[in-house]
């Protein structure tokens, strides 16, 4: 999975964090199992978020505003791990597009750089 160096530079942090650990985002009761699937809905249900804002409306507004910069679709949907809808072309298309969602992820996360700034302004 392609990351922008922002994204590499926050989970170098939190490898200060967690230590040597098999998982950066461990189980709340098992330390060496993953935390759940639900966790992330859960956290925002604690925040006061929950019917507000749900995990996977993150990867709808990455999607659209992918599109919106010129994106290729087949990288984006490369990127969000989604099959291609036609089985034939899943069957005999490999292609990851690594190099495209490389520089994707970095100009995504430039330009949410960008908003907070203007945001803090």
């Amino acid at each position: 999975m392609p990351l922008p160096r922002q994204a590499v530079d926050m989970l170098k942090g939190l490898h200060a964090i967690t230590g040597n650990r098999k998982h950066l985002f461990p189980g709340r009761d098992d330390r060496n199992a993953p935390m759940s699937a639900a966790s992330l809905r859960q956290a925002l249900k604690v925040l006061g978020w929950s019917g507000a804002y749900s995990p996977h409306a993150t990867r709808t507004t990455g999607s659209t505003r992918l599109n919106e910069m010129g994106y290729r679709p087949d990288a984006i949907e490369a990127q969000l791990a989604h099959a291609d809808q036609n089985n034939v072309r899943r069957t005999y298309n490999h292609a990851t597009y690594f190099d495209e969602r490389r520089a994707m992820m970095q100009e995504w996360a430039d330009r949410l750089d960008e908003w907070k700034e203007q945001a803090q302004a």
